[in-house]
């Protein structure tokens, strides 16, 4: 006889195993979920921190050239304001109305003088 009967010792096996498994899959979802959580949660505070550290960079360089640009215009006018009064012989003001220099940034130059 072919057929196999409920309470042969591989249906019981079998069952057994099934059963098993059941139960393993019930204990460990919760734990499987948790660890998943776990591992989203991490990824997602690390792209968070490429992001942020990305718009530091970009807002620090901004920083920096806008600095690097004023320090650059400043030396430069105060160079020119320097050769037009040595070589028109004028004074700092005149030479500074000459070039079109604001008088907010004259009173900084001429301090440097």
């Amino acid at each position: 006889d072919l057929r196999i009967q409920p309470e042969e010792e591989g249906v019981k096996m079998c069952k057994a195993i099934q059963d098993w498994k059941a139960d393993w899959q019930r204990e460990m979802a919760p734990i499987l979920k948790e660890q998943l959580r776990g591992e989203v949660k991490e990824e997602l505070r690390g792209e968070v921190k490429e992001e942020l550290r990305g718009e530091v960079t970009e807002q620090v360089t901004e920083q920096v050239t806008d600095q690097i640009t004023k320090q650059v215009t400043e030396s430069t006018q105060l160079f020119s304001l320097k050769n037009v009064m040595r070589n028109l012989h004028l004074t700092a003001e005149q030479a500074g109305a000459a070039l079109g220099i604001s008088k907010t940034d004259m009173e900084r130059l001429v301090q440097k003088l």
